[in-house]
Parts: C-alpha cells; sequence; structure tokens
C-alpha cells in the first residue's frame, strides 16, 4: 500500500506537471511548478482553501475551483467533479503517464497493453474511481509532501474528502440526478470512448461519510433536476472499480 501511494504520489507531482499546466495556466505556469512546497501554498484558494474570520485557512471539499469545469468556489452540482484536470489525473492512474498528457494537450494517443486499464479491463467510470480523483487532484496541488490519509503539512483528512466526494457520487445516482448521471456519462466519453457502458446509465445503491457540507452539497444534488429512469439491462452493468492506485508501466 505504502509503495502504490509512493507511486501515485510521484507520478502526479513529477510525471504529468504537464496536465496542471495544461488546465490551470498561468496559475501552474510550468510543469516542475507543483514540486515546489512553496509555489503549492499559493494554490490553497484552488482546493477549496479560504480564511476564515480569525484569518485560519480551512478547507472546504466542495468549494475547490480545482474540480469545477467553470472554476467556481463554490459548489456548482452543474460542473462539480467535471474539470477535465481531475479526468486526466485520474487517467494517470489507469494509463500511466504519457497519456494524459496527450490529452491535456489534444494530442493522439493510445494506450499500451501492460497499462492498469488494460490489465485489470476498467471500461467505465465508477464512484470510487470519481471521488478518488477528486481527492487525488487536490492533494497534488496541496502543501502535503507525503500522499496519507491525513495531510502532515495541512492537516486536511484526504480520506474524508474521497468519502465526501463518493457519498455525494452515490447519492446522485440513486436519485438519478441529472448532474451526476450527466458526470458520468462525460468522464466515461473523455476516459472510456469506447465503452457501451456508463453509469449515467444504470441504477446503483451505497452510500458511507459524513459532515455538514457534505449533508449541504447532499440538499443541493438532491434537490437537482431529476433524469427520467429507462430500462436498463443490468446483466451487462458490471461496477469496474479501480482499486487503490495500482501502479500503471512507466512506458504508458
Amino acid at each position: 500500500m505504502d509503495r502504490q501511494r509512493s507511486n501515485t504520489s510521484s507520478r502526479l507531482r513529477n510525471d504529468i506537471g504537464a496536465v496542471f499546466v495544461a488546465h490551470l495556466h498561468p496559475r501552474v505556469g510550468d510543469a516542475l511548478d507543483i514540486q515546489d512546497m512553496a509555489l503549492r501554498a499559493g494554490y490553497a484558494d484552488l482546493i477549496g482553501g479560504r480564511k476564515d474570520d480569525s484569518g485560519k485557512m480551512t478547507f472546504h471539499p466542495f468549494d475547490a475551483p480545482a474540480l469545477h469545469s467553470d472554476g467556481a468556489d463554490r459548489l456548482n452540482v452543474e460542473t462539480f467533479l467535471k474539470n477535465k484536470l481531475v479526468m486526466h489525473v485520474a487517467a494517470a492512474v489507469i494509463y500511466g503517464k504519457k497519456k494524459p498528457i496527450k490529452m491535456a494537450t489534444n494530442k493522439p494517443c493510445v494506450s499500451g497493453p501492460r497499462c492498469m486499464q488494460q490489465m485489470h479491463n476498467i471500461s467505465n467510470s465508477t464512484p470510487g474511481f470519481v471521488a478518488c480523483a477528486g481527492a487525488l487532484t487536490l492533494w497534488a496541488l496541496s502543501m502535503d509532501v507525503e500522499l496519507k490519509k491525513k495531510g502532515q503539512q495541512t492537516g486536511i483528512n484526504w480520506y474524508s474528502c474521497y468519502e465526501s466526494y463518493l457519498r455525494y457520487l452515490l447519492e446522485g445516482l440513486r436519485n438519478r440526478s441529472k448532474p451526476v448521471l450527466a458526470l458520468f456519462r462525460e468522464w466515461d466519453a473523455e476516459l472510456f470512448p469506447d465503452s457501451e457502458m456508463s453509469l449515467g446509465d444504470v441504477r446503483v445503491t451505497n452510500g458511507a461519510a459524513g459532515g455538514d457540507e457534505l449533508d449541504a452539497a447532499l440538499d443541493a444534488i438532491r434537490n437537482a433536476e431529476v433524469e427520467e429512469e429507462e430500462d436498463v439491462d443490468m446483466d451487462n452493468a458490471g461496477d469496474g472499480e479501480t482499486g487503490d492506485g495500482e501502479e500503471s508501466s512507466d512506458d504508458q
């Protein structure tokens, strides 16, 4: 597990800096910038950090501009977790270090046979996959040096962040919320364009996590427009969960 975390953190910070430049320029001006903790300190607002009335920096996981496709600094259910930066961070985990850079810079790309996606036959996005990518994206931009459950520098509980995103997505799927269904369709179109199945078209049930901000996010997604349910062949609806960041081939 420690080795997997080390491989993942190294890939995000050392190998795909160009992805962060492509999506966050000019805030991230060079591929090496996210390796510099002092520079990452300046990205606090991008990951949902803001100072309270006493001047203390607080973290708001649903208010991160880096996760919103429109750069919103407050939760917008229509754009939350739809930033292609998050999708390309996810691509780094399952495809290796080269493909996400090409995706982010609109260059032709193919995945090799030794990448995680091929080895585990991952064919669609899942709530755990998307939630993990969201938390990893924010961690990569944070001051934290090591990828751990709780950041030593920021004090952010990254596992709780992941769990909150996971519950939000599961709630949206359960209620057939249009923004969440659209999210999975967009993720699958970007990462699995040849897949014939998306969770945006499947009813699922599950849940976990808590907290005031999570409750507010859940209220927001419950109040979002509902999409009419269509009949789905559940016999062909696999869950495709990815696991915890197994290393892909360095050649990808």
